[in-house]
């Protein structure tokens, strides 16, 4: 499991409950940044940003979202 600090864990915490109807364009690299570190697919490239790719940032919230449930309980390092 990716191991990240208590303040990269609460930004992610808080952009997950702030996107909404979407991810904010200035946080796009970051949160596909971490959606790679935690799948493990580094070859994977960022999608755009056009409702088409909706399906992928949903993919990679979702897996960003089980990862911090995975953390509930588990010390963060």
């Amino acid at each position: 499991m990716v191991k990240y600090t208590e303040e990269e864990i609460a930004q992610m915490k808080q952009i997950l409950s702030n996107i909404g109807r979407g991810i904010p364009k200035h946080l796009t690299s970051l949160w596909w940044k971490r959606y790679k570190e935690i799948s493990g697919n580094s070859k994977e490239p960022q999608p755009c940003t056009c409702p088409k790719a909706a399906n992928l940032w949903y993919k990679a919230s979702t897996a960003i979202a089980r990862y911090l449930d995975d953390l509930e309980g588990n010390e963060i390092v």
